[in-house]
């Protein structure tokens, strides 16, 4: 069967054809491939059947956005975050070092992944079969600290109660800081036990860089995560769900 990527619900089926296991045929910016979730090796097996393809020759793995890419990769260095900003969507991809258990059918059981964002307009369009077909599941991560959103007056106020009682008893422990704040407001702390991060004006930005934040902010072991709550407008509602799946835990 021939979907039509612009019709409406076509990308949608796309969808649930890779959640079933099946493949499917998707158009990048060069050439039609076949498609699987990067995540199910059974899936993967019908790629290297199909095609004829040696089980142990990876796959280029297809990923919605450089924030995807935590997913995958145990380890990128600078200089590839610098690719990835500067030719991604597009025609580049990037061998690095595989996550253990994850995708290693996808990667020919190698530990490395080849990983690529493609800016064909179905590849990008809204649960499109890309982010899927990758193992992408961005969409389901949940930081190990708890998530609460206030606006920035309760920030800031809280920051300032909490901030010097959290160095008191920091004198008596080790560690980093063990409070992290995302905001857009311009906050301010004395104290080192919290760590705020800027968040951008702009939805569309904030929306890709929003988990490698919260992954950061995991590495760094902090307690709580303090976001400022999101404009009530339609161009922030991707922002909010993925906010309301992270703080699901």
């Amino acid at each position: 069967m021939i979907l039509d990527g612009q019709a409406p619900g076509a990308i949608a089926r796309a969808a649930q054809t890779l959640r079933a296991g099946d493949l499917l045929g998707l158009p990048t910016e060069t050439v039609y491939g076949l498609a699987a979730d990067a995540d199910n090796a059974q899936a993967i097996a019908k790629i290297f059947s199909a095609k004829g393809r040696p089980s142990d020759h990876p796959l280029i793995v297809h990923v919605l956005n450089e924030t995807s890419v935590a997913h995958f990769a145990q380890a990128v260095p600078d200089f590839a975050h610098a690719l990835m900003q500067a030719f991604w969507p597009g025609p580049l991809t990037l061998i690095l070092p595989r996550r253990p258990g994850v995708a290693g059918a996808a990667a020919g059981g190698q530990n490395s992944i080849g990983l690529r964002c493609p800016s064909h307009s179905v590849a990008q369009a809204p649960d499109a079969p890309a982010p899927r077909a990758s193992g992408t599941l961005e969409s389901h991560y949940a930081p190990s600290a708890k998530v609460r959103l206030m606006d920035a007056p309760a920030l800031q106020q809280a920051i300032d109660v909490l901030g010097s009682e959290l160095d008191r008893s920091a004198k008596s422990t080790a560690g980093g800081p063990r409070i992290a704040v995302y905001a857009r407001a311009p906050l301010k702390s004395r104290s080192g036990q919290v760590l705020i991060r800027r968040m951008p004006d702009d939805a569309a930005v904030t929306a890709q860089q929003l988990f490698a934040v919260l992954r950061e902010f995991d590495a760094q072991g902090v307690q709580l995560i303090w976001i400022e709550t999101l404009p009530d407008t339609p161009e922030w509602d991707g922002v909010r769900d993925r906010l309301q799946r992270a703080s699901a835990n």
